[in-house]
């Protein structure tokens, strides 16, 4: 008999692509103002110069620095990020989740629409609260006050006398449920005796 027929050889398999390398991320463009001035549309980090500034940081996702002396900072549309630094500051969030730091100096944090993180550093500080699920991470009972939004308060049915004795305290966190998707969360506070609270027009 014939010798028996040899297997058929194993196909040599493809080697696997390389993996392609992550893009590159496109660097976020930096402007200084100094004093009065408008950022654009896009995400961009805008630093303060001089000894004081009026930023409207318009479009996009923003980081906006201030400077020592009074900032009032606008972050516009997007989730921006908002840090006061040095003395008495205005910081608002405006559309978007955003985050609010006063810094040292007794500074006004305005939240306004969007899930935002108010933090108000060093100082006494007034957090105005517009809506959204907000929290405050440095809420100190007897050294900065809280105001609300006067129509939020009404269609909850709660009285701004009352305000402080509906927080109820979930997780070690005081929190005040006004409905619809509104709360705000003073993060570490289990105690709300002496608790300021204002409407926006009292």
């Amino acid at each position: 008999p014939g010798p028996a027929p040899q297997p058929e050889p194993e196909p040599t398999p493809e080697p696997n692509p390389a993996p392609m390398p992550d893009p590159e991320p496109t660097p976020v463009p930096t402007v200084s103002i100094g004093g009065y001035g408008h950022g654009t549309d896009e995400g961009e980090s805008i630093v303060a110069t001089g000894t004081w500034s009026i930023i409207f940081a318009e479009g996009g996702d923003d980081i906006v620095l201030g400077q020592d002396g009074f900032d009032f900072l606008d972050g516009g549309k997007g989730n921006d990020m908002l840090f006061g630094r040095g003395g008495s500051d205005f910081l608002l969030g405006g559309e978007g989740d955003d985050t609010l730091d006063g810094g040292e100096g007794r500074d006004f944090l305005f939240g306004d629409a969007g899930d935002d993180l108010m933090i108000g550093g060093g100082g006494s500080d007034m957090f105005l609260y517009n809506g959204g699920n907000d929290t405050i991470s440095d809420f100190a009972v007897g050294t900065d006050v809280l105001v609300l939004n006067p129509d939020l308060l009404h269609s909850s049915g709660i009285a701004t006398t009352a305000v402080s004795d509906m927080f109820t305290i979930t997780n070690g966190n005081a929190v005040l449920n006004l409905g619809d998707g509104n709360s705000i969360t003073l993060a570490g506070l289990t105690d709300t005796t002496g608790l300021d609270v204002y409407s926006f027009f009292c």
